[in-house]
């Protein structure tokens, strides 16, 4: 599973955006902030704690529960789960292909590269 902290060091963020409530593919949430070591590759839980809390969750699935939208982070098209990490796993596990979200977006920084260009052509049209 992709650890959040990981992706965005990796990308570079600048500044966020709240997207607000939407549908969200599920196969596009790879990954998770902060509990990234409770959840296996599948999303599955690696863990008793976890897999109890999963089954609990599952239960509800199963029981017509109206669950709660989760908490997502968007960086470029993949998201991360910021809350909701059992209700994600369950709608992995049971083939569900969207789920509600709120988002929240992290722009990613371009390049050093392109900033310097786009800083340099700024500086020529003055």
């Amino acid at each position: 599973m992709a650890c959040f902290e990981e992706a965005r060091g990796k990308l570079g963020t600048a500044g966020a955006v709240r997207l607000g409530l939407m549908s969200v593919p599920v196969i596009n949430i790879a990954g998770s902030v902060g509990r990234c070591s409770e959840f296996d590759a599948a999303f599955l839980p690696s863990s008793e704690k976890a897999r109890t809390r999963w089954e609990r969750i599952d239960r509800a699935f199963h029981g017509f529960r109206n669950l709660p939208p989760v908490s997502l982070y968007k960086i470029a098209d993949t998201y991360f789960v910021h809350d909701g990490n059992h209700r994600v796993s369950v709608a992995r596990f049971h083939g569900v292909e969207w789920i509600d979200a709120e988002v929240t977006e992290l722009r990613v920084r371009p390049p050093e590269s392109s900033r310097a260009r786009v800083d340099h052509g700024a500086a020529a049209n003055r």
